[in-house]
């Protein structure tokens, strides 16, 4: 097939996508395809039509790329001059892996309604931590509050993941028109949170230490924030199939909304 015919038939958003899909998923039924391109069945139907030999079925019916298809996805990430972008060394890739904690997320999005237990226990083990430590959460913030009600954190911990999923459902519904996949974005927003539940641990057990070196403890608070956000765009991109460019506005946009409250004298105080 020559390059002219696949950039033919990669024209259109909803085929590259497929290609996407199908590049990171490995095999992948017609509903889960439906679902992650967010099309009607006549229409993806008439895509995978066209994608003809790019893609094929396994035994159970499950989409997957031909080798013209691993082909043309490799002409996807094509840069400027016709250059394909290398692909990064496995060690690279594998700390990336863990460090997103990608299968998680993975699958969290096959399994949602499994995930929901999961979901409620890692919420109510943050709440009991920030108890224990007395800090006091605000989104991707925790406060030092030693006069803040045990209820307050319970509320506020509950709260917290709910207000980042609602606004990074709905932008990007209207940025990006990325609907569905509402239980998995949810889950994939508390399992972000785990990074600050490891932080208030520490900090449960090392307050002492801590407070007697102050820029240590920002130091090590800011790199369980970094990895907490970087776990939030990971959270969006398997959940809502955004690019991580996509994703990681999105996420910049909360964190300075954050930042906005953290100023606010009642909440930041």
């Amino acid at each position: 097939m020559s390059k002219d015919d696949i950039y033919y038939r990669l024209k259109h958003p909803v085929r590259k996508r497929i290609m996407e899909i199908l590049g990171d998923e490995g095999r992948v039924s017609f509903t889960q395809l439906k679902n992650e391109v967010n099309v009607g069945v006549g229409k993806l139907y008439y895509h995978i039509d066209i994608l003809g030999v790019l893609i094929t079925q396994d035994e159970y019916r499950r989409y997957m790329l031909t080798g013209e298809g691993r082909r043309a996805l490799e002409l996807l990430k094509m840069g400027n001059g016709g250059v394909i972008y290398p692909e990064l060394p496995s060690e690279v890739k594998s700390i990336i892996t863990i460090f997103t904690i990608k299968p998680v997320f993975q699958n969290l999005k096959k399994t949602p309604m499994i995930s929901l237990p999961l979901l409620f226990i890692v919420v109510i083990f943050g709440a009991f931590l920030n108890i224990q430590s007395n800090l006091d959460p605000l989104f991707l913030f925790l406060l030092d509050k030693p006069e803040i009600m045990p209820a307050l954190i319970v509320l506020k911990s509950i709260i917290g993941p709910l207000t980042i999923f609602c606004f990074c459902d709905l932008t990007s519904t209207f940025l990006y028109r990325r609907i569905g996949n509402h239980i998995a974005l949810l889950s994939g927003i508390v399992f972000s949170q785990i990074p600050l539940i490891i932080f208030s641990l520490l900090w449960m057990l090392f307050k002492e230490a801590f407070l007697s070196s102050p820029w240590i403890v920002h130091f090590i608070f800011f790199i369980f924030q970094a990895w907490s956000i970087v776990l939030l765009i990971a959270a969006l991109t398997y959940s809502k199939g955004l690019k991580f460019s996509q994703a990681s506005l999105v996420v910049l946009a909360f964190t300075y909304f954050n930042i906005v409250l953290l100023n606010i004298p009642f909440l930041g105080g």
